[in-house]
């Protein structure tokens, strides 16, 4: 139950940390111009991934990618190794390979994890281009080695005693790596899809709200439900307890109906000339009460400002809203949040 509350909150928390940056999904209209010097990520599909697979993602060229952030990372840390190479050496050692010279880093890297009440501890999917196939295979640990185990190509155990195989599989000049018998067989065209998609730049993650949502509804009903249990009791023993616990009430409310309207989230990382971006979207369902709240904080304007910032700024933050719009939006809430509770509805007494 532990390890359940765990990808719970990874997923709640991912949620609420980019509630911020906020998109409708299938909306086509374009995004606001990059400033000048900024890099514009490409568009990029989302997948459309089984029920149980609640995160996936990957990287354009791995070494590449790698370098890019290794760049990024000199620019405060001038002393930064070269991390590129030791990519080979650090998979190698996760995988026991006896080499790591088949693995093959101009290729992008894919991931994926899926639902961990299904697929155990290590619910994970971990894809890398293969310079020859021979050659990786050969690499493999000896170690209980198993071929056309469970419908996976290879199987192994990174050392006598362990208790959780390794399974291999090869996809289109990939290694597919697995450390759950079915996780391979059962999303085989989810994996073939993922390898062919073009990512942009660093790296692109998408997180399924509405997977976790259904995989850890009962973890939400019992989170909500004790919220409103100890708001209950603050409202017998404190002061103002009754008001403080119809507004987290409100709130409560308003966040169950959202998770229900959530699709996706999207984190891309994106490169600028002297530094970095981090996009990240909430992708509502069409149509929902959601995106229709988020659409009215859309602004008009650009990314102009960017260009204008002094060098020496580390981090920026801005908000491109309509005002009219927002105007609206910021009624409703107090309504809903202050006014109803606290003076149930009274706008004069309020």
């Amino acid at each position: 139950m532990m390890k359940a509350h765990r990808w719970f909150r990874i997923g709640a928390a991912a949620l609420l940390l980019t509630a911020a940056g906020c998109s409708k999904k299938d909306d086509p209209a374009a995004k606001p111009g990059a400033a000048k010097g900024a890099a514009t990520a490409a568009p990029t599909a989302k997948l459309e991934a089984p029920a149980s697979v609640i995160i996936y993602g990957g990287t354009g060229p791995l070494a590449a990618a790698v370098g890019k952030l290794v760049s990024l990372a000199r620019q405060a840390s001038p002393q930064v190794p070269d991390l590129g190479q030791m990519v080979g050496p650090a998979l190698q050692n996760e995988w026991r390979l006896k080499s790591p010279d088949a693995i093959d880093t101009g290729k992008p890297l894919r991931f994926a994890i899926f639902d961990p009440k299904t697929y155990g501890p290590l619910p994970t999917a971990v894809i890398v281009g293969v310079k020859d196939q021979a050659a990786f295979i050969k690499a493999l640990p000896a170690t209980e080695q198993k071929k056309d185990d469970a419908g996976n190509a290879i199987s192994y155990l990174k050392f006598e005693g362990s208790r959780r195989p390794i399974y291999v599989n090869f996809v289109d000049g990939y290694a597919v790596v697995t450390r759950h018998k079915d996780a391979f067989p059962k999303h085989s065209a989810f994996m073939k899809t993922l390898i062919g998609a073009t990512l942009p730049e660093i790296g692109t993650a998408w997180i399924e709200v509405d997977h976790l949502a259904t995989i850890f509804k009962g973890e939400l009903d019992a989170g909500f439900k004790q919220m409103q249990d100890v708001m209950a009791m603050a409202a017998q023993t404190q002061p103002g307890g009754a008001d403080a616990g119809a507004m987290v009430g409100q709130v409560v409310t308003w966040f169950k109906a959202a998770i229900q309207d959530v699709d996706s989230l999207q984190l891309t990382l994106a490169t600028v000339a002297d530094g970095a971006r981090l996009e990240a979207a909430v992708h509502t369902r069409t149509g929902s009460a959601l995106a229709k709240q988020l659409g009215n904080f859309s602004g008009k304007g650009g990314q102009a400002l960017l260009a204008k910032l002094p060098a020496a700024t580390h981090a920026f933050m801005a908000f491109n809203a309509d005002p009219a719009q927002l105007k609206a939006v910021t009624q409703g809430i107090m309504t809903s949040m202050l006014i109803g509770p606290m003076f149930g509805g009274d706008t004069e007494k309020a």
